[in-house]
């Protein structure tokens, strides 16, 4: 599914609807839709599509910020155990 839009798409649609401007294209699944010609509900669900594809690259980015937060602390925690001098327990010698 592709979809090609601008920012502020519904008050767009909202605008080419009350102002009969003259056409606006939108191109979704491969086919352009006349966006003057859309009903609220599929305008609705264009807007809705539009902020879902926003949310997803907010999580993207924040995906990546944290993956990235993660190995720099991974990578101090080595060195802190390393510099402090704190040594891994061999696990054969721990009795219960």
């Amino acid at each position: 599914m592709s979809l090609s839009l601008g920012l502020a798409f519904y008050k767009e649609v909202l605008m080419a609807k009350a102002e009969k401007q003259l056409p606006q294209l939108i191109n979704f699944d491969g086919k352009q839709y006349d966006i003057s010609k859309m009903t609220d509900r599929v305008a609705q669900q264009f807007n809705m599509l539009v902020r879902l594809q926003g949310e997803w690259q907010d999580a993207d980015f924040n995906l990546r910020k944290i993956e990235a937060a993660q190995k720099t602390t991974v990578t101090e925690l080595q060195v802190f155990l390393k510099e402090d001098n704190i040594k891994a327990v061999d696990d054969r010698i721990i009795t219960p």
